[in-house]
């Protein structure tokens, strides 16, 4: 069992929770979640991202603060890393096959040595003031789509105020036979923010992941700010 969490901002306060409430579009394969009638963000899986995503992600002022590209890409992005989308889980060695890396830019000769994270259900919604929450279960499989992993995943959302924070625990379930996790360095929980959140960069560099596939990312020199966040 692997139990993980994430928050995307802290500082709260009782008695000044929001109503948090969810809205189910099956046909567009996402939930949205809607934070005192304003959307917060969605629980999604679409068909050319190879893991449910919660995309985008917003404040309580409504900046969004996950990178658009290669969804909605936007003028001044990086369009680097397309695997990087909204706020995900997923490692890059499950049993030998690279969950992390996935997406639709891996050629297909290439294919069999990756996996996918499958969006299974929606166990439980629970609208609430203050928090809410929402399970789901999802499925871990190689490259023939055999399972290698049940996932069952709890978000809890918290909106108080202009707080928003995200808490996620998800258990991990070898379904079949002993399922191995290498150490590796692309896993487990990440978030890729937009351009305004970016550390700057003077020169262009290439970046290689753990099976040796370089990427290059142009330099970012300047840094914008949100006015509000």
């Amino acid at each position: 069992m692997f139990i993980s969490s994430y928050s995307a901002f802290a500082g709260s306060k009782k008695g000044d929770g929001l109503k948090i409430s969810f809205i189910v579009k099956e046909a567009d394969k996402k939930v949205d979640v809607i934070v005192d009638g304003k959307f917060f963000t969605s629980y999604c899986w679409p068909d050319n991202v190879m893991k449910p995503i919660l995309y985008p992600v917003m404040t309580s002022e409504g900046t969004e603060i996950t990178r658009g590209f290669p969804l909605k890409p936007r003028a001044g992005e990086r369009v680097d890393h397309p695997h990087h989308i909204g706020i995900w889980f997923n490692y890059g060695d499950v049993a030998g096959f690279d969950l992390w890396n996935n997406s639709e830019a891996i050629p297909t000769d290439k294919k069999s040595g990756y996996g996918s994270v499958i969006h299974m259900n929606i166990n439980q919604l629970k609208e609430g003031v203050g928090e809410a929450i929402m399970v789901t279960t999802e499925s871990w499989t190689d490259a023939s789509g055999k399972e290698l992993l049940s996932e069952k995943t709890e978000y809890h959302f918290f909106c108080q105020r202009k707080t928003r924070i995200i808490d996620r625990v998800a258990t991990l379930t070898a379904t079949g036979k002993e399922v191995s996790m290498k150490d590796n360095k692309e896993g487990m929980i990440a978030i890729r923010v937009a351009r305004q959140l970016e550390l700057p960069s003077k020169d262009e560099f290439i970046m290689t992941n753990a099976l040796g596939n370089p990427t290059t990312v142009k330099k970012n020199e300047q840094r914008r700010s949100f006015r509000k966040l």
